[in-house]
């Protein structure tokens, strides 16, 4: 039978969250030290990366919570010319738009493939809950950033005559 994996807190820890010393719950433990951290000030914008994508985020107050916007360029939706299956998938991707429950895609300015996601956070907002949701919202669209990035990032093989294959 397989033991959940033992966690243990320092003193140093215990006492600031308090909790006892040694093995804990791990979601009585998250719980607490989220309550423990301070409030994000509102408006709040920052950058991160994952997956080689740079994602831009702004968390809002709103009558109904924090409101977490999340944009993200992958790249330059190929002309027809330059690949036609490339530019079909990526069309194909754009479909799923409505389809997908945490983001979607869009076209932006320049040709170019976004992934966007809206969502609402309780109040008040730590940054422990704020990446941690983030995170939760990510790992569900990450096989459609991927193949985002597949489309945008493959090499392309061009035969004898200069053609894309």
């Amino acid at each position: 039978m397989n033991e959940p994996e033992a966690h243990f807190l320092s003193s140093e820890a215990a006492t600031a969250l308090d909790l006892p010393e040694g093995p804990v719950d791990m979601k009585n433990f998250l719980a607490r030290a989220s309550e423990k951290a301070e409030a994000l000030p509102m408006p709040a914008n920052f950058t991160f990366h994952w997956l080689g994508i740079t994602f831009a985020c702004r968390a809002q107050e709103t009558d109904d919570g924090a409101r977490i916007r999340m944009f993200a360029e992958l790249g330059h939706i190929p002309y027809s010319a330059e690949s036609r299956i490339d530019r079909l998938r990526t069309m194909t991707l754009l479909k799923l738009s409505g389809h997908i429950a945490d983001g979607d895609f869009v076209t932006g300015p320049r040709q170019t493939l976004l992934f966007r996601s809206e969502f609402v956070l309780p109040l008040p907002l730590n940054g422990s809950t704020l990446m941690g949701s983030i995170s939760a919202h990510l790992l569900k669209v990450k096989p459609y950033l991927e193949l985002g990035l597949d489309l945008h990032n493959e090499e392309v093989d061009v035969d004898d005559e200069g053609n894309n294959t």
